[in-house]
């Protein structure tokens, strides 16, 4: 028994021993949590990414991180996993010009809104029957969506103090100007609301608090670093001082300065707060200046380089047996199973309209990339402000949620335009959504110049049938027709034509249109030069207008790439309420196609005939002119050589060559050799002598109010041509 007794204690003794060694060893491994907090400043913000990187080289453990702005951006990405050296390759490939802007990719565009792309120069929203000014010039669509795909790893985590380093952000609430500290929800959502700087990007509402950039209140979030349980806190501070007297002598530099009170005094504050404060030297570099993503990363690699010994010494200290820490993300899958999709956000628009941009037989097997497309095309709509999507675990898969904000019901938009052959114009539309039926909009456009042109159009939206639409016009114009022979203009008439359509078809599609429609017209033409005998002409018509189009065209100005088709019949008959029976079919082809980044050849056959020989005035096929607006295409060809309208017939073959050269970023020079002429009829004879050559240079450059073009031109009837247009066309 004795010696039973003994073993037992001495067991009992063992125990205790190594629990005190496990004890001491727990307390020898404690150390000091370290925070980590990343201050606003735009495109200097991209300084946090070399301090990260230096951070790294010296393996800091950073236990927790808190940010502000592009602080939020390139903390939520390293808290999310990424290492500084992958935030590094991210931001140096962003096209940020691109990424800060709301315009819809011209191919993800509807068939029915290209027509309009690149006609005005503003659009404002009009509310309680009054133009209102926007609350952000960005509504961020590209922004949000590059977060969502950058974090699609850990949207399944709703606490972001789970994420593999715990986050939070800072965001302010508009309406009461209060700090909005944000841990949970959809983290892009979250670091989209930080970074909305006031007026620049529009507000986000999130839990009923409608929320901006969170620099109003808390540039620089060192408390929130603290209360999140860090014990040292490592502060980058990148935004902007007070400015000097002499940098106060403009308007934007007395508003920047006013704003700026608050966020220093604010900093100041912080910064107290801060252990170890990092402030890089941007030598002058600005908060809009995303071109030097490059410097700026260096130059807070060089600031973090300045703290290396105090940093360093706080690494060792921390790091009794030191190991590195690697940081990586989940490789992503090449596809995911999608079991539902689950939309929200939606008021006035019918879920079919969504539905049918999703071509997806659920469940299925889907890639990213795939979805993203889906994504665009319902933005390329029109219908929305913004349009987000995240992927919810579910059994055996993901439920694909869509989330969109609805754009304003009404807007008012303006283009102006100069061109040399119509002088000066103005173009003002207002357009409304969701008139009548859900899912519709309704336009009215007033072109105010030489020639008047009145338009209205409405579309409806089919909810039977996927991408099929109803299209509604009614439209008058006035133009001047003029009558040559040879390089002689020797009669004119100033038209009045007004007409009514209805057409059916698939106008939703993203490339491709085919429609059937009726159109109820009347034309008046009065001569204004000419004979003294010569008479007025007046034309009634009831026609049926088939239409096929394709158009994958990146841009409507100076595309790079791209196919475009419009096949194009009308055809009218006296049995049936006309003053005229004919047939009248034309097809427009045009080809873009990119050598290099730099380089693309051009290429247009318009071809056109008509049957029968009473075709109205007005529906004769003109030749002549530079780049005609797009309402004007199917009844005028541009030709390099010629006048406007120099050539006419009721038959046209015509074929155009060119090269188009970016010579600087947004900086094009376009050649272009033609041949082609107008016939009373079909010409089947390849005659050369029975066609016409010209050839013409054009420098232009995109601007916020349209192209800026100014060619020169000549050929076998026109020695030398000039031509000048300022603005959209329309």
């Amino acid at each position: 028994m004795r010696n039973e007794g003994r073993f037992n204690f001495s067991r009992l003794l063992l125990i205790c021993s190594m629990l005190l060694a496990c004890l001491q060893c727990a307390i020898a491994d404690e150390r000091p949590k370290i925070g980590l907090a990343l201050s606003g400043g735009g495109a200097k913000g991209l300084a946090h990414i070399g301090v990260l990187k230096v951070l790294e080289e010296i393996d800091m453990p950073i236990d927790f991180v808190a940010g502000t702005s592009m602080g939020s951006i390139v903390g939520g990405l390293y808290a999310a996993g990424y290492s500084a050296r992958q935030c590094e390759e991210i931001v140096l490939s962003i096209d940020w010009v691109s990424l800060f802007s709301d315009a819809v990719e011209r191919r993800d565009m509807a068939m029915e809104q290209k027509p309009w792309d690149g006609r005005y120069a503003f659009s404002l929203e009009l509310r309680d029957n009054r133009i209102q000014l926007p609350s952000g010039l960005i509504a961020g669509q590209k922004a949000l969506r590059l977060l969502t795909e950058l974090l699609l790893h850990v949207q399944h985590i709703d606490n972001f103090r789970e994420l593999p380093t715990p986050f939070v952000c800072a965001a302010t609430d508009l309406v009461t100007g209060e700090l909005v500290v944000l841990d949970r929800g959809f983290l892009p959502e979250a670091i989209r609301a930080s970074m909305a700087i006031p007026s620049v990007f529009t507000p986000i509402k999130i839990d009923g608090r409608l929320l901006v950039d969170g620099l109003i209140v808390r540039n620089l979030p060192a408390q929130e670093a603290f209360e999140m349980g860090a014990d040292t806190v490592i502060c980058v501070d990148v935004g902007s001082p007070l400015r000097d007297e002499n940098a106060l002598n403009t308007f934007l530099g007395v508003m920047d300065q006013a704003v700026s009170f608050q966020v220093v005094s604010s900093t100041a504050e912080q910064r107290e707060k801060c252990d170890y404060l990092i402030v890089p030297d941007f030598e002058g570099g600005s908060t809009f200046d995303y071109d030097k993503a490059a410097l700026f990363i260096r130059y807070g690699e060089e600031a973090a380089r300045k703290k290396l010994p105090e940093l360093q010494a706080l690494a060792d200290q921390l790091n009794r047996t030191p190991q590195k820490r690697h940081r990586t993300i989940p490789a992503r899958a090449d596809s995911i199973t999608v079991n539902s999709v689950v939309l929200e956000g939606l008021d006035n628009i019918p879920q079919n309209l969504i539905l049918s941009e999703i071509s997806l037989e659920l469940p299925t097997r889907t890639t990213i990339r795939t979805i993203k497309e889906h994504i665009d095309r319902i933005y390329g709509t029109g219908f929305f402000e913004r349009v987000t999507y995240r992927l919810d675990p579910s059994i055996a898969g993901s439920n694909l949620v869509i989330r969109v904000v609805e754009k304003s019901e009404a807007l008012f938009q303006m283009g102006l335009r100069y061109d040399t052959s119509n002088n000066a114009a103005m173009l003002l539309n207002t357009e409304f959504r969701n008139v009548l039926t859900q899912g519709s909009f309704l336009t009215f456009d007033l072109r105010l110049g030489d020639n008047l042109q009145f338009d209205n159009q409405f579309f409806s939206y089919n909810r039977f049938r996927k991408r099929l639409g109803f299209r509604s016009r009614l439209h008058f114009n006035t133009d001047d027709i003029d009558v040559f022979d040879g390089r002689q203009r020797i009669r004119r008439y100033d038209l009045n034509h007004a007409f009514a359509e209805f057409t059916l078809g698939s106008i939703f599609s993203t490339t491709t249109l085919l429609s059937l429609g009726a159109r109820a017209e009347y034309a008046f033409a009065n001569p204004t030069i000419g004979p003294v005998e010569l008479e007025s002409i007046e034309t009634s018509l009831l026609s049926l207008i088939g239409t096929f189009q394709i158009d994958t065209f990146d841009r409507t100005y100076f595309p790079s790439s791209g196919l475009a088709v419009d096949i194009t019949t009308h055809i009218s008959d006296k049995k049936f309420l006309s003053d005229a029976t004919f047939a009248r079919h034309h097809l427009d082809l045009r080809i873009a196609y990119p050598v290099n980044d730099a380089i693309s050849l051009q290429s247009q056959l318009f071809l056109g005939g008509t049957v029968g020989n009473e075709l109205p005035l007005h529906y004769l096929f003109r030749l002549g002119g530079v780049d005609l607006p797009l309402t004007q295409l199917g009844r005028k060809a541009s030709f390099m050589g010629l006048k406007v309208q120099e050539r006419a017939g009721e038959h046209i073959q015509m074929l155009q060559f060119g090269v188009q050269y970016e010579a600087l970023p947004q900086r094009f020079v376009t050649f272009r050799w033609n041949i082609g002429n107008t016939f009373d009829e079909w010409n089947g004879d390849p005659d050369p002598d029975l066609f016409i050559t010209g050839a013409g240079l054009t420098l232009g450059v995109p601007t916020f109010i349209g192209p800026v073009e100014l060619s020169i031109m000549g050929g076998q009837k026109r020695d030398f041509l000039g031509y000048i247009n300022v603005g959209h066309k329309f």
